[in-house]
């Protein structure tokens, strides 16, 4: 473990320290060993890194690594936060464009309709090539994580407690598949902490403070998804609330959406790909996998998806684009898998560009995952 990483790690045991407090500390004294320096006995120091080469060699020993706040692979906008972890323990891979991560969250006691639409929520993450963020809890959680591994597609789960454990113990598969996707866990609990509810709300900050953005998919008026919609504008993030079904929007299950909604604190998110339109509008470190020509007319990515969306004239083709509606347009039908053959062009690649032309109105999908003209 390097020096400064040993030092960050010591001063995150330190007791009664937060965060917030922490920060204050370093802008005063300069860094952790100055910290160090100034409120601990050689002995007490001495003690701090018994037990910091102690977790050390436990999250070795568990297949994971330690990042402190000034590493480069520190989550760059987790850094951001005024309230950010000075320690994170990882194990598995953080996506390197983790800076276009987003979270997705959502109450535990989810009905049906909420687990599909957290998937389909995560499919159009995927599409747009970014990592998924979420808690590995019951409903909401797992719905979208499991979602996004089913697309091939990076997510991260952040815990509320160590490495050393899953919770709940039935996600215990599913983690192991979100790392043999290329996934990540992160804590910012060494191994054998005791687990205190304060610690579920706590970890919120991370989950939303490493995203660009924040999907509410499913949430009653209080709970944990609540906290982490509204830690997300606190910390000027975009936010969205998925619109419930007309059937549940009486729904004790739907109230916090509504709330956020009819407040205007989230955006709404009526239409899936009208949705995946505005969020790629507004964020110009999505539009690297192709160029994407969006209106400057602000009512063509936004406001209820029965109004009008897309302006009067079609928009071009993207030149990235144009060999996949030709294969199209020659035979009437095509699959992803075919098109990447044809075209010998990764399948990945493919789905992302069918999804652009899709969303410009060129072509659309049918049942036996086919693609046709519009």
């Amino acid at each position: 473990m390097k020096p400064h990483v040993l030092d960050w790690l010591k001063v995150s045991l330190l007791p009664n320290l937060g965060p917030i407090k922490l920060a204050k500390l370093i802008n005063r004294f300069g860094s952790p060993k100055g910290i160090l320096r100034r409120f601990c006995s050689l002995q007490e120091n001495a003690d701090l890194e018994t037990r910091a080469l102690e977790i050390q060699s436990e999250i070795s020993s568990l297949g994971a690594f330690i990042l402190s706040s000034d590493c480069p692979d520190y989550p760059p906008l987790l850094a951001e936060i005024p309230d950010h972890p000075p320690i994170i323990y990882v194990k598995g891979t953080l996506p390197k464009n983790l800076d276009r991560a987003i979270a997705v969250v959502g109450t535990r006691k989810c009905t049906e309709a909420g687990a599909a639409l957290a998937s389909k929520v995560a499919e159009q993450i995927a599409l747009l090539h970014c990592p998924l963020i979420s808690g590995l809890a019951l409903g909401i959680d797992a719905a979208a994580h499991r979602a996004s591994i089913s697309h091939k597609s990076p997510t991260v789960a952040v815990l509320a407690h160590g490495l050393d454990r899953i919770h709940p113990r039935t996600h215990t598969k599913l983690a192991q598949r979100l790392l043999d996707n290329g996934g990540a866990l992160i804590s910012e609990h060494p191994p054998r902490t005791e687990v205190l509810p304060w610690m579920f709300a706590s970890r919120n900050r991370i989950l939303v403070g490493v995203s660009t953005a924040t999907v509410l998919v499913q949430s009653p008026i209080k709970g944990g998804s609540m906290i982490s919609a509204r830690l997300a504008l606190n910390y000027n993030r975009d936010t969205y609330a998925v619109s419930p079904p007309k059937a549940d929007t009486h729904s004790t299950l739907w109230a916090g959406n509504i709330e956020l909604i009819l407040s205007t604190e989230a955006q709404k998110i009526h239409n899936m790909k009208i949705w995946a339109k505005r969020l790629y509008a507004h964020n110009s470190s999505l539009r690297d996998a192709v160029t994407l020509p969006i209106a400057n007319d602000k009512n063509s990515i936004s406001g209820d998806p029965t109004s009008k969306d897309y302006p009067e004239s079609s928009p071009q083709i993207p030149e990235p684009c144009k060999s996949i509606y030709s294969e199209i347009t020659r035979n009437s039908v095509e699959t992803p898998a075919r098109l990447a053959q044809t075209l010998r062009v990764s399948v990945r690649i493919i789905r992302t560009r069918l999804f652009v032309l899709e969303i410009l109105g060129w072509v659309r999908r049918v049942p036996g995952d086919r693609y046709i003209l519009k």
